[in-house]
């Protein structure tokens, strides 16, 4: 409230009186030289530091309204198989596998299969398609060639490591086959169903069901079991093995779990859910572990047409929607992720704080959608030819009732039998390939590319 005029006359004659007595300007001036004298014995490093900053408080993890999508294909139908390196390898519920450009989503090359494709995988520089039709399929030809034959029930997931193929069946069976062709082992357990996990290491197996994770060693003993409800997808990612569970043990709450390759324990685990309207589980599921571009470690699942990313502590930094559904698998490498959708949608979004940045301004340019005519079925007749000076040839003998094959050109191993598809193989018969290769671990050799007949 303001003074008045006489409030202030009062206030001037008072002060006035109080100065007379008190003397201050005396004081003052003692005070002032003590002050200096003080100042002057006081060392500069223990003068009085600016008050500290409150740390500013966690403003929680990030809502995107989408990913930032640097390509995207729609093959038009569901798509689990996915790998990434320097191309990418897909294939979908009616058997059409495609080889895409990463960085623009064009298309390289294509394969179609007799039936859906169930996994897309590598082993080196060899890559392969596993096919409802018992087999699994060569695509570093122009031809997709059966490269193992297998039988029993669906196969829920295949890895091939070195030349060596592993199985996991829809029954809960795990099979792994030698290089010649027959069983190195296999268990089978009836309650570890929908086994949609099955990764390999030099360490060993991981195989996640409806029973959870298990890991196995190489000559098929149990090293560890978690219990750590039903397993819809995993990757290893370092020291840990990643992994989706509990849709089904958990009334359709799925997390994500970071486990211990060593012990099989649990470091951590979180749902993977979002207050946005809408957002359901079903059990379509993926999960990845990678570097950003700063080197922190970071996780991702793929749950409820939604994508979370946790730090390594477990932590949700983001979410975002696909927009195309639920995702069956990706892979994450630096700032790009790579997915396959229920949709059919195949594709790479940019996950980089400034392109996230970019899309909420505005300033992201969303790209054309990419589509193609449906693939035809491939003729599987082996080319013929009688030229042998660019390729290696190779030739199926008869040995102990099966029919293997050999290298016979120079500078090969005669001894060394060729791992080969076995739908071609015929005694007598002689075959030019692009390239032979000897295994990792020595003793055979593999076969890589095109295959044609030598007349």
């Amino acid at each position: 409230m303001k003074k008045s005029i006489a409030q202030k006359a009062t206030t001037t004659k008072s002060a006035a009186k109080k100065t007379a007595v008190k003397k201050p300007a005396v004081k003052k001036a003692a005070t002032a030289k003590k002050a200096a004298k003080k100042a002057a014995s006081t060392p500069a490093s223990a003068a009085k530091s600016p008050a500290k900053k409150k740390p500013a408080a966690s403003k929680g993890p990030k809502r995107y309204a989408g990913l930032p999508i640097v390509w995207q294909l729609e093959s038009g139908q569901q798509t689990v198989g996915l790998w990434v390196d320097d191309h990418v390898w897909t294939g979908n519920s009616i058997g059409e596998c495609f080889k895409l450009d990463p960085a623009s989503g064009k298309l390289i090359s294509s394969w179609k299969l007799p039936g859906e494709c169930v996994a897309v995988l590598s082993d080196d520089a060899w890559k392969y398609a596993g096919c409802n039709d018992g087999c699994i399929y060569d695509l570093t030809g122009d031809v997709a060639r059966v490269a193992y034959q297998l039988g029993g029930a669906r196969h829920d997931w295949i890895e091939v490591n070195q030349g060596v193929l592993c199985v996991s069946d829809d029954e809960g069976t795990i099979t792994v086959i030698d290089v010649d062709g027959s069983t190195r082992w296999q268990k089978s357990d009836k309650k570890a169903r929908e086994a949609w996990v099955l990764r390999t290491a030099a360490d060993g197996l991981y195989h996640g069901s409806m029973v959870g994770l298990r890991k196995y060693s190489w000559s098929g003993k149990r090293l560890w079991q978690t219990s750590c409800g039903d397993v819809r997808y995993g990757v290893i990612d370092g020291d840990d093995v990643v992994v989706t569970a509990g849709f089904y043990s958990n009334s359709g709450r799925t997390s994500l779990v970071r486990i211990d390759r060593e012990k099989g324990k649990e470091h951590w685990r979180r749902e993977a859910s979002t207050k946005s309207a809408g957002f359901s589980s079903n059990g379509a599921e993926a999960g990845a572990a990678s570097a950003a571009s700063d080197g922190t470690r970071r996780f991702f699942a793929g749950v409820g047409s939604y994508v979370f990313c946790y730090d390594e502590e477990g932590a949700l930094l983001w979410e975002a929607p696909t927009g195309c559904r639920s995702l069956c698998n990706m892979m994450v490498q630096g700032d790009a992720l790579y997915f396959a959708s229920q949709t059919g949608a195949i594709g790479r979004a940019d996950i980089s704080r400034e392109a996230f940045d970019k899309l909420e301004s505005g300033a992201w340019t969303a790209p054309k959608r990419l589509r193609h005519g449906r693939l035809k079925e491939q003729s599987r007749e082996v080319a013929r030819t009688t030229d042998t000076s660019k390729g290696v040839v190779v030739e199926c003998v008869k040995e102990g009732g099966k029919v293997r094959v050999r290298v016979v050109s120079k500078g090969y191993r005669s001894d060394w039998f060729c791992q080969f598809p076995r739908d071609i193989r015929e005694v007598g018969a002689k075959f030019v390939v692009d390239e032979v290769r000897e295994a990792t671990q020595g003793g055979f050799y593999r076969v890589l590319g095109n295959i044609k007949r030598l007349e």
